[in-house]
């Protein structure tokens, strides 16, 4: 699971001819903005043009109903996953937020729902643009493989929040997450 924003371009955009066999790499979204997917703000998009052209992707159909297109982005990357024999995805890499939201999933805001599946639906969120769809806390959780990169003087206090794990910060609640600061 791969998000995207400045950690798709200032980390895989850098790396992205070093990647190790990049044919047998399957990447899903860790987040996407409800906005059709060739979009200026889409993260699939971005994602499209940043990783290697041999890199498969999870299939993702907009919707403009955010319901249907994140139950169908749910289902296509379980579906995926019991094809291959996983329950999860191997590994998920994203950035944190200077407030430090990971994904979608705001300080302050409802991380956990009844959701059945991995993805679940926001329509508050404080960053432009307002409606998206996120990866939830218990599916990160369910991911072994957990990398939270920031870097810059802004992120600081996020960092140091989740370095004192006081819990109002998402990325506390992963107990096996790595995060990453430069």
């Amino acid at each position: 699971a791969v998000s995207g924003g400045s950690t798709a371009t200032q980390i895989l955009g850098t790396s992205r001819d070093s990647l190790y066999q990049p044919s047998k790499w399957y990447w899903c979204l860790v987040d996407e903005r409800h906005v059709p997917l060739d979009h200026a703000d889409s993260n699939f998009r971005l994602l499209c043009e940043t990783m290697p052209p041999s890199c498969k992707s999870c299939p993702l159909e907009y919707s403009s109903d955010i319901t249907i297109m994140t139950e169908s982005y749910s289902s296509n990357l379980s579906n995926f996953c019991s094809m291959i024999g996983k329950s999860a995805p191997d590994a998920a890499f994203m950035g944190m937020g200077p407030d430090g939201h990971i994904a979608s999933l705001f300080p302050g805001r409802k991380w956990d729902t009844d959701s059945k599946g991995f993805y679940m639906e926001v329509f508050d969120s404080p960053k432009p643009l307002p409606i998206r769809l996120t990866l939830t806390l218990d599916a990160l959780k369910s991911i072994p493989n957990v990398l939270v990169a920031a870097w810059g003087e802004g992120k600081r206090a996020a960092i140091e929040g989740a370095i004192n794990e006081d819990g109002k910060l998402p990325v506390t609640h992963i107990a096996h997450a790595k995060v990453f600061y430069t």
